[in-house]
């Protein structure tokens, strides 16, 4: 029985919902975003010394479901979050500041049988917040409501139970549209409402549902009932109704106060609608809307009604109810709307084309946020001539437009002396990259002089001062200022990459940018995974890389090299800065008997003559003194140089006895540590001399120091004092949750009081744009705990701090130079989540040896304003523990003021750092480790966490810490860019709107990246030269000195390392040539449908004329081709298809070197790379490009295709481009009856899927001849291969099992899967001498199925077992089978025989699914049950509820093999069993002691799982 284990490699990054709010902390604006079960934190800020705005990754976590919907309510000073789950779980959890996690406060689920029973198709549930959180309605199961209500001052609290009291709720209850009222049937959307004083919604429903064939039969089918919500007693009251809307209505919206109402998109126009203008106001935006819908003409009592001239009789609209602007052609489906004021929409298409849509109300109402209560009589559409990323949904950043008074005066004089008001809005997708958009809307006219005739002037000047609230004086001479509005502008601030969906992975090598090889034991076996993503013209390849492969450029040997440093000094005496001293100048090669020194200039020279010490090794080498002097520490003393290399002194500390074993630097403090466990302090004075400061003798011995300046741009490590200070000056301080602004509550101050009595309180109403709500009390443990160190009064000297871990697991943090204790740690080795200071100390000797041998603090952040200090310890096993360090307020009053405000935050990641452990026994029960070989005796304590900053291109640099040895690891960070953003496009004259985009910024968190290509490690050194700029260097096992850059076109501030290559089309299937090194891609570019050529197809088709030809006269008409129309309406655009070529692509510079182009209507459905039997060459095999085609015409033409096979021929490149040395010649084609829709290669035989059939090809020279068939009655969609075994995939009925026998000829079936599954992706896995078919459906499920014919569930072999099965969630559409990673054994390569799965998801991600043996499998699983219950699960998801199967239908089988509680069977969930490496060593060992196995068992378990398919 085959046992497999599934994780996701790289998350997913379509981003299906996001929310703006205050979450993290009341003053703090928060972006929350959603892909699948991973939720974002990002924290919308200002850029250093800027008023725009840009976005930082803040937080992320993992839950155990896939989010379908969130809302933000307020609760108290911050917003709680309220997630939907599928079935019908809802879940209300907050973030904790204290903790830095989220904390659930409750779980309401309605999954209940009589909630459920007659329900086929079970819709994702909906949660929406009404705008005052009154309450929050959560729509499930497509006819059922669940209401939420929340508690507010009308609440009795003495009336409650006492359970309740605790909560922020009250008991939530359930009703059914057909409760609310007998004709509400299925529901399309629903919204609350502003200005009511009851919650309020608007339902949009088609209680007669039908579609466009039957529109001659019933059109006008949408629905909207507005209904008044009673949360307390439970009613609900039917306010009004409006019926007759088009059918295609998609979506509603809310508008907001003054003008209030409903708006309703439908494919064709948009429509606006409330209690006193039904059936409301209409925008036609092409001239379908009069061919699919009978709009309704209003009520007869509310004026005469009369037909508008020139528009179809079936349209009847008042004066001014109906806007005509069929002559922009335009679809709304799919698209998104939001208010950028209180009468402009901003409305985004599904092509990212934008366009304004204004609300115009009567004369006298104002325009903008002078806007007034007045209605609307007029809905103006207009372009604006830009074009951008295709939306999934948009976010508005109302609150961001609360600037200080200094900003706003800033925001004055940027824009040609006009006043702005900027705002935000977040438009995600997921197709393409989620943007951060500026709007800045002009708050004044722009007045021009002119000349003209004085009555005119004055009547336009009036008509401006009612519109705009200007108060300007009619002017009586000739000469007259105009005032002109000028546009709204719009900018790109920001980004977050998505790079889904993924329809096709393919994995090749990849390309060589340096003559030098690489050294690594497997770097033959170096891969890299191309995907094919994106959607139209957001198309694109995606290269992924988990590893980093440096750009090599210079190589020579330097053996013995155990440590190097680079040094970049300044001359003392220098006053401007010049670019110069920006390059290292030295660099100093340490070995085990003597020291030598390099110049780095144009070339690497060694310094023969130099006054460093280069008697013995180096301890360290650096600069101090603001990098003015060289210091450089042996083990027995320091010697300090100046920037030329000259010696200025030398102290000696050290003897034959005593001796410096470790150092640290924190200008002009250098901490010594000495193998006598002494800890010394010296201090670098401006006068040159070398003093020292403090001696410490500890009871314990130190394993590790390392030192750190605090206050050198802001404080982060404050004292309980100073916290103090600040914690009582905000008990005394009370803020409002949004600042006023001038601007936004002009509409609310002049509201009447008619207005108020007939629309209730609208203080809050106005929410959405920033208006003013009361003040509320803002708790210390509420705000953000970095942020509540800012008033903190920050001298000018920064403060220096000495860590130190001990041999008995305490870390001790002493400030320097007075060497006191500030902070301490019991038990620090065990690496718990949180750590904070417990000040008693407590000398507890224990007999282990010290767990964390090494750490380093180093600063770290996208820019200036995010930098942070992080903590990073390396373990004996040379694990990585990482600590962010955050100052804290909530401080224990029993502690002295002198002890540090601090806590330290641990990192979360799974990259695990450690070795293999290697067994004697080889059973897989892994209880006999060998000892590991001695390390190599020093007297010097080797450092492994190698820091570094700056290193990468101009545009994007990284800094961090390398991790040295066996298994390199970058754990680095980017920084914001240095380079524009280019997302928007001018699609025509943008009348002034478009504005240069901003620079990009770093998403601010840590990534791991491993660096094995080259073997391990034994120095490494950042390096800026002249020839090599912000490059790096090391020394690889082999003693070569390799002078390196990270590769430009890759972006390692990701899980992987991604390298985009914009294509402007869409990608739509890929496969690597491996002869050629070279990648075949199907592309397709929308084009406009043309019904000359479609005749023309059709009667080549047909047999009419063939190919070429002209159509006669007599032959013009053909069945089912109408007549080409006289002349269109304008606006009444026409269809579009797809035009498809193949492309042959260069994986060197991404360009394509051959095309070759495809029929109008003929579409390519499968390119697979085949190795077919050949007599070309001397293996009898030959790799080619076979493709199969279909012609898609229409649904009454047979649908036909081509089978063709391609080769890759070398020629002769052009002079200029080397890159086009290769060209595709055409090796077979074929015209076939039916389309051709899966290929593969079957032990040099091609198998075809060509409709219901399943033909095998025999190559015979130049062409391909049919040897076997197979009828299969459905339609194909994957065929993969294993020797002679192959699997075939269906569109409906799962997989069938088949063997291909050569002599004779024959194809036939083994068995198939008897449950319908629709196939979305296939392959095989193999364990040794297991098979098993791996295979994904629509609705996420993993199925692994098992041949097993002498099981008596098998029926003789006829029924494919389920071995497996687990929901994903998400979708896979491509897979690719791989071997697992050769080993190397006594120096030789030793291939495997297991096989596993990589595949790309529609998310944007990829996964991995490997076998694994037995032994492994239980223990984990064993594992696996633990952490179910072991660990607090977020929003309180259950992980078995998560990864159980998903069926359309009740399951009426189940997995023979495996048995127990519900969840995942015979599939290890990766995504929680790698959680077990982030738990505190504590909890490693009882979770393993739990079930009879230790820690480390179960790391190399994990390790040994996620290195099968490390070859990226």
């Amino acid at each position: 029985m085959l046992y497999s284990l599934c994780k996701e490699l790289a998350p997913s990054t379509a981003i299906q919902h996001a929310l703006q709010g205050n979450f993290t902390s009341p003053t703090d604006i928060d972006l929350l975003v959603s892909k699948g079960n991973i939720l974002e934190i990002y924290r919308v800020r200002s850029r250093s010394s800027s008023v725009d705005y840009n976005l930082s990754l803040h937080q992320k976590f993992t839950l155990q479901g896939v989010v379908t919907s969130m809302a933000f309510v307020r609760i108290g000073s911050t917003d709680s979050l309220l997630l939907t789950f599928k079935d019908a779980k809802m879940s209300l959890v907050e973030y904790s500041n204290k903790l830095q996690n989220l904390v659930t406060v409750s779980l309401h689920h309605y999954e209940k049988e009589d909630l459920r029973k007659d329900i086929q198709h079970k819709g994702a549930p909906v949660v929406k917040v009404d705008h005052l959180g009154r309450c929050a309605m959560m729509k499930f199961y497509n006819n059922q409501f669940a209401i939420l209500p929340f508690k507010s001052d009308s609440v009795m609290r003495g009336e409650e139970e006492d359970l309740q009291k605790q909560f922020p709720f009250l008991p939530s209850y359930v009703v059914t549209e057909s409760e609310i009222d007998q004709s509400i049937r299925h529901v399309i959307d629903f919204e609350f409402l502003y200005g009511y004083l009851e919650p309020t919604i608007a339902i949009l429903y088609e209680p007669d549902q039908t579609f466009v064939g039957r529109l001659a039969h019933k059109k006008d089918t949408m629905c909207v009932v507005v209904i008044s919500l009673n949360i307390f007693q439970k009613g609900y009251t039917i306010l009004y109704r409006v019926n007759g809307l088009p059918h295609n209505c998609t979506h509603i919206q809310a508008v907001p106060n003054p003008i209030g109402g409903i708006m309703i998109y439908s494919h064709n126009a948009i429509i606006h609608l409330n209690q006193t203008h039904i059936p409301g106001l209409a925008a036609i935006v092409n001239p379908f809307f009069d061919m699919e819908s009978h709009f309704k003409a209003p009520p007869v009592e509310e004026g005469p009604i009369i037909p508008v001239k020139n528009k179809p009789p079936s349209v009847y609209v008042r004066d001014n109810h109906f806007s005509d602007f069929k002559a922009l052609g335009i679809s709304l489906d799919g698209s998104h709307a939001t208010f950028i004021n209180p009468d402009t929409i901003l409305l985004i298409l599904r092509s990212g084309k934008m366009f304004e849509v204004e609300l115009i109300g009567d004369e006298g109402t104002g325009r903008s946020w002078k806007r007034k209560r007045g209605g609307v009589k007029r809905i103006n559409v207009k372009s604006l001539g830009l074009s951008i990323t295709s939306p999934a949904g948009i976010v508005n950043f109302s609150k961001l437009n609360n600037f200080t008074q200094q900003q706003q005066l800033g925001l004055q004089t940027t824009m040609d002396s006009i006043r702005y008001f900027s705002n935000y809005i977040f438009i995600y997708s997921t197709v393409f990259n989620a943007i951060l958009l500026q709007y800045s809307e002009p708050l004044e006219l722009k007045y021009e002089v002119i000349q003209a005739d004085g009555a005119e002037i004055m009547e336009e000047d009036e008509l401006d001062d009612e519109l705009y609230g200007g108060t300007g004086s009619k002017m009586k001479s000739s000469i007259k200022k105009k005032g002109v509005q000028l546009p709204i502008k719009y900018r790109v601030m920001d980004t977050i990459l998505v790079t889904g969906p993924i329809r096709d992975i393919s994995v090749g090598k990849p390309a060589t940018y340096s003559s030098h090889k690489f050294e690594g034991e497997l770097s033959e076996a170096d891969l890299e995974i191309t995907a094919c993503a994106g959607y139209g013209a957001h198309g694109s390849l995606i290269v992924f890389n988990e590893s980093i492969r440096p750009r090599i450029i210079s190589s020579f040997d330097l053996a013995g090299v155990e440590d190097m440093w680079s040094v970049k000094v300044r001359p003392s005496n220098e006053k401007s800065h010049n670019s110069e001293n920006d390059f290292h100048k030295f660099l100093v090669l340490s070995r085990e008997n003597g020291t030598s020194v390099l110049a780095t200039g144009e070339e690497f020279l060694e310094l023969e003559q130099n006054e460093y010490y280069t008697a013995g090794p180096t301890v360290m080498v650096g600069t101090i003194l603001n990098e003015s002097l060289i210091i450089q520490i042996h083990p027995d003393g320091i010697v300090l140089l100046k920037s030329s290399g000259m010696r200025i002194s030398e102290t000696l500390i050290g003897s034959e006895e005593r001796w410096i074993v470790s150092c640290s630097i924190s200008d002009p403090y250098v901490g010594l540590l000495m193998n006598t466990d002494e800890l010394i302090v010296f201090e670098v004075k401006d006068t040159f001399e070398i003093s020292m400061v403090k001696e410490l003798k500890t009871k314990v011995p130190v394993a590790c120091i390392t030192m750190y300046c605090d206050g050198k741009k802001k404080r982060h490590m404050p004292f309980l004092s100073e916290c103090k200070q600040t914690h009582s000056n905000l008990q005394g301080k009370s803020a409002p949750a949004n600042e006023p602004n001038d601007v936004n509550m002009t509409a609310a101050d002049e509201m009447d009081d008619e207005d108020m009595d007939i629309y209730g309180e609208s203080k809050d109403d106005m929410d959405i744009y920033g208006d003013s709500k009361d003040p509320v009390e803002i708790k210390a443990d509420d705000t953000d705990l970095k942020d509540q160190i800012t008033e903190i009064d920050e001298d000018s000297t920064p403060r220096h701090w000495c860590f130190t871990s001990n041999d008995d697991g305490c870390l001790i943090i002493y400030s320097v130079p007075d060497m006191v204790e500030r902070f301490r740690v019991k038990d620090f080795y065990q690496g718990p989540r949180i750590v904070t200071d417990q000040a008693k100390p407590e000398f507890e000797m224990t007999n282990h040896k010290p767990y964390i041998e090494e750490i380093v603090i180093q600063d770290l952040g996208a820019d200036s304003e995010l930098e942070m200090p992080y903590l990073i310890c390396r373990t004996k096993l040379f694990d990585i523990i990482i600590y962010k360090i955050i100052p804290v307020v909530d401080f224990d009053p029993k502690f002295s003021d002198d002890r540090l405000a601090i806590r330290l935050f641990r990192i979360e990641h799974t990259a695990i750092t450690r070795e293999l452990i290697n067994y004697n026994d080889e059973e897989g029960d892994k209880l006999q480790p060998m000892a590991p070989p001695a390390p190599k005796r020093s007297f010097i304590k080797k450092a492994y966490l190698i820091p570094f900053t700056n290193v990468g291109d101009s545009s994007q640099l990284y800094s961090g810490v390398i991790l040295n040895g066996k298994k390199p690891f970058w754990i680095m960070l980017k920084h914001s860019n240095t380079s524009e953003i280019p997302q928007m496009q001018l699609l025509e004259e943008s009348e002034g709107r478009y504005s240069t985009p901003a620079l990009a910024s770093g998403s601010n968190c840590i990534r791991f990246h491993p660096m094995m290509i080259d073997g391990p490690i034994h120095a490494f050194a950042a390096l800026n030269n002249v020839n090599v700029p912000n490059g790096f260097c090391y020394m690889n096992q082999k003693g070569l000195f390799r002078l390196c850059q990270l590769p430009l076109q890759f972006n390692y501030d990701y899980d992987w390392g991604i390298c985009v290559v914009p294509l402007g089309r869409a990608a739509r299937k890929l496969s690597y040539h491996m002869d050629s090194e070279t990648y075949v891609m199907a592309t397709s570019r929308a084009c406009p449908f043309e019904i000359e050529k479609a005749r023309y197809m059709a009667a080549v088709s047909a047999g009419v004329i063939d190919d070429g030809d002209e159509l006669p006269d007599s032959e013009k008409k053909v069945s089912g081709i109408a007549e080409t129309p006289a002349e269109r309406e304008p606006g009444q655009y026409i269809p579009s298809i797809d035009l498809f070529q193949l492309e042959l692509v260069s994986p060197i510079t991404w360009e394509t070197v051959d095309i070759v182009k495809m029929g109008a209507t003929e579409q390519i459905l499968t390119v697979e790379m085949v190795e077919l039997a050949s007599k070309e060459n001397t293996s009898g095999r030959k790799m080619f490009i076979a493709l199969g085609t279909g012609y898609m015409r229409s649904e009454d033409l047979a649908c036909r295709g081509r089978l063709l096979v391609y080769d890759v021929n070398e020629v002769v490149p052009e002079i200029d481009n080397p890159q086009t040395n290769h060209k595709l010649k055409v090796f077979y084609s074929n015209e076939e009856k039916n389309p051709v829709t899966a290929l593969c290669a079957v032990n040099g035989y091609l198998l075809a899927a060509i409709g219901m059939k399943i033909i095998m090809y025999a190559m015979e020279e130049s062409s391909l001849n049919g040897v076997a068939f197979l009828d299969v009655n459905m339609f194909v969609v994957s065929l993969s291969s294993v020797k002679n075994f192959i699997s075939i995939s269906d569109v409906y009925k799962s997989v069938w099992f088949v063997v291909f026998q050569e002599d004779p000829a024959k194809l036939e079936l083994l068995g198939k899967d008897l449950y319908p599954v629709e196939v979305s992706g296939a392959g095989f896995m193999i364990s040794n001498s297991d098979l098993a078919i791996f295979v994904s459906d629509e609705l996420q499920n993993l199925h692994v199925l098992s041949y097993e014919p002498y099981a008596v569930q098998s029926i003789g072999g006829r029924k494919l077992l389920r071995r497996g099965e687990m929901n994903l969630g998400f979708k896979i559409e491509a897979c690719v089978s791989m071997r697992f990673r050769p080993t190397i054994k006594d120096g030789e390569m030793i291939a495997s025989n297991q096989v596993g799965v990589i595949a790309g998801t529609i998310d944007g991600g990829l996964a991995m699914v490997t076998p694994v043996s037995e032994k492994l499998f239980k223990r984990l699983y064993c594992l696996y049950s633990r952490m179910v219950t072991h660990l607090e699960h977020h929003a309180g998801l259950n992980p078995r509820g998560y990864r159980q199967l998903k069926l359309p239908y009740k399951s009426i089988y189940s997995v023979s093999a495996v048995t127990g509680p519900p969840g995942p069977r015979g599939v290890l969930d990766g995504g929680l069993v790698y959680r077990y490496c982030n738990l505190s060593a504590g909890q490693q060992r009882d979770i393993a002691k739990a079930f009879g196995s230790r820690d480390d068992r179960i790391i190399d378990d994990l390790l040994e799982a996620s290195l099968s398919l490390s070859y990226f």
